[in-house]
């Protein structure tokens, strides 16, 4: 199995989500770890469950403890959190186009894993919306 060369230092975040994914990976069949084929969808599924996770956990626990005694109310954190999460990458394509088209095609399994991170906090941000 093909595991990218990328350092702590420089690259934390895509260290993390690439020691993240190597994980998953090795615990797969010989037949999906040893090819790249399914990689974009792996990075992407896991990336949705990973960022449907986290925003439970932000409403479940940093909300409670952290922004509640302020009295700021969920709804508007859901509401601004959405917009900022699906406005993101219109706002990069819309300043820099080729470096975001060039960042897509350099590092396509990354920018699947990151799609699905948004996609599935904005899930867990619509259904708390419509709940």
């Amino acid at each position: 199995m093909y595991k990218a060369d990328v350092s702590f230092m420089e690259e934390p975040l895509k260290y993390l989500c690439n020691w993240a994914f190597s994980l998953v990976k090795s615990a797969l069949p010989d037949t999906i770890k040893e090819t790249t084929k399914y990689d974009k969808f792996l990075a992407f599924s896991g990336g949705a469950i990973s960022g449907f996770l986290m925003a439970q956990f932000g409403k479940s626990v940093v909300y409670p403890i952290v922004v509640e005694p302020f009295n700021v109310g969920l709804d508007d954190i859901v509401k601004t959190s959405l917009a900022v999460t699906v406005g993101s990458p219109a706002v990069a394509y819309g300043i820099a186009p080729k470096h975001a088209k060039q960042y897509l095609k350099d590092n396509p399994v990354y920018s699947a894993g990151v799609l699905g991170v948004m996609s599935g906090a904005v899930l867990r941000g619509v259904l708390e919306l419509y709940s």
